[in-house]
């Protein structure tokens, strides 16, 4: 890599940063960074995924023990000033959790492909706009270690492609991707792949010697249109499989013989015959499951996980799953992908069914989201509680369209909720609170002292609270958010004492109100939708 004089001095003065590390693990960290183009911001824990392929950290007990000393190498790179927090984690209105994106500047970017271009084993190939065919065909991709392709345009491979020092590879497309006349049989020491689309469900063609690929430690694929997956049968050193957002026939009845497999990601896959969950039942070694339905509605006639997933699935060995079971999932209902370390989404689940199996997944989970539930559950807490035995490790419920629940926490009952963030969205016309329930739930500071959020919408049938519980739950913080769409309006009323008008200025409104108040944690927003809601007949 040839860099000017001047440019030189300051890759220089980076590099120092870089010898500091003194660590392997820091240094090819530091390194992969680069495979990525100029602004790129990352999501930590495909990183994560790629490092735990590459064996950067060794030989771990656990894919979690590996994540946590890579997080820590992410952590010392952002001290030493060789990454950046994104832009994103500031978009705070985004439904996507973006706490766990990180991004390089463009000359550090420059100085680590300048120093991998001087290593002697770790060289790193990016290109952004060539032919990758005519990169593989002169053999220009022999001598790396890492290659990645960003050529949004390519649509095709046909060489046989030979590195033999080659450990990532690294592709992404928009174009529907025909490999199949392709030939991976040259990367005998590849590691980790990963092929990306940035379209909606393109179609990718994989060569029939892709189950060649022995030493393939990490597959990523996401976003495509696949159809048959048994080649990943013939993967045996395989532990981590990304299939995200993919469309597929079935997950393979064998799946079990990949018996170093640890990491299992189906989240958002349109699965058209059979999960087999059975199968992914009997890996017993594995140790993080991620499994939601697809939420396109062009989907609608694909497989869904349904309450017998459960049973077939759960294992004591599993250290992380974010499970999203139910029919078609909605844009913005669900769990995020990094929220949580055990959470479970449940759509048009009948509680009365749970089985032992689903209770233990209760028991564990930290974060709960329950849609449409049925089967006769009128009392979240104690209720739910007491079918699971305990639930020590929630801190966050939500409820949505729940049509039964009549209190969501009995607070005559014993027990402590004071961990647990209750965010109730009822949509239902059906849904009434009992008289005093509301006022309850929202008055109790002993029992839910960090309950952040109550979103009652649409509800005509939801009672109004004396206005004491009301406003003593609204200035104790504990409703943070959109109390809207009640009749009768009292509540409304109570909580905002002035009259909706078309022409308010609702942020000046707002500050007065919460300087008169106290009420801090209003935001002008939020007083904006509670007001228009208010109009109902």
């Amino acid at each position: 890599m040839d860099v000017e004089d001047g440019v030189r001095d300051a890759f220089s003065c980076i590099e120092l940063s870089y010898n500091h590390l003194r660590s392997k693990r820091d240094e090819l960290m530091f390194l992969m960074w680069s495979m990525f183009p100029e602004d790129h911001e990352f999501f930590v824990e495909d990183l994560i995924r790629y490092g735990v392929g590459l064996g950067i950290c060794g030989e771990v007990e656990s894919i979690d023990t590996a994540r946590n000393q890579l997080r820590a190498s992410i952590n010392k790179l952002i001290n030493s000033c060789l990454l950046m927090h994104s832009d994103k984690n500031k978009e705070h209105f985004s439904n996507v959790n973006r706490a766990d994106h990180v991004k390089m500047h463009d000359m550090v970017r420059d100085t680590a492909l300048w120093i991998a271009s001087r290593s002697e084993n770790k060289k790193i190939l990016v290109n952004l706009v060539n032919d990758l065919n005519t990169l593989v065909e002169n053999g220009d991709i022999n001598d790396y270690f890492a290659v990645s392709s960003w050529n949004k345009k390519m649509n095709r491979i046909a060489a046989q492609v030979t590195a033999t020092k080659l450990e990532f590879l690294l592709l992404s497309s928009r174009m529907s991707l025909d490999i199949a006349s392709a030939s991976f049989e040259g990367l005998k020491e590849i590691k980790v792949m990963a092929i990306i689309s940035e379209g909606y469900r393109t179609l990718l063609s994989l060569p029939h010697s892709t189950q060649s690929l022995t030493n393939l430690q990490t597959l990523c694929l996401r976003g495509w249109d696949l159809d048959d997956i048994s080649f990943i049968l013939n993967l045996t050193k395989l532990e981590v499989l990304d299939l995200r957002a993919c469309r597929f026939k079935q997950i393979p009845k064998e799946i079990e013989r990949l018996n170093k497999l640890k990491l299992l990601d189906l989240q958002g896959c349109a699965v058209l015959e059979n999960y087999n969950s059975e199968a992914i039942g009997n890996c017993e070694q594995l140790e993080e499951l991620y499994v939601s339905g697809p939420s396109f509605q062009k989907d609608d006639k694909c497989m869904f996980p349904c309450q017998t997933f459960l049973d077939d699935v759960i294992s004591s060995n599993l250290q992380r799953h974010v499970l999203e079971l139910g029919p078609l999932q909605t844009y913005g209902h669900g769990i995020n992908e990094n929220s949580s370390v055990r959470a479970l989404s449940l759509k048009e689940f009948d509680i009365s069914k749970f089985g032992a199996s689903k209770m233990n997944l209760l028991q564990r989970a930290e974060e709960i989201s329950l849609n449409r539930l049925r089967g006769g559950c009128k009392n979240v807490a104690p209720e739910l509680v007491k079918a699971a035995g305990s639930m020590n490790d929630l801190t966050k419920l939500r409820l949505r369209s729940c049509s039964e629940i009549e209190c969501i926490i009995d607070t005559s009952s014993s027990g402590s909720f004071k961990a647990w963030q209750v965010t109730g969205w009822f949509n239902s016309e059906e849904h009434s609170f009992s008289p005093d329930g509301l006022g309850k739930l929202l008055s109790n500071e002993q029992k839910i002292a960090t309950t952040r959020t109550l979103l009652p919408r649409y509800c005509p049938r939801v009672l109004t609270t004396p206005d004491r519980q009301i406003n003593q739950a609204a200035r104790g913080g504990l409703v943070k958010d959109h109390l809207s769409g009640f009749s009768p309006l009292n509540a409304e009323k109570e909580l905002f004492p002035f009259q909706s008008k078309p022409d308010f200025d609702f942020d000046s409104l707002a500050k007065e109100q919460s300087e008169a108040d106290g009420w801090s944690s209003f935001r002008p927003a939020s007083l904006r939708l509670s007001l228009r809601k208010s109009r109902m007949p």
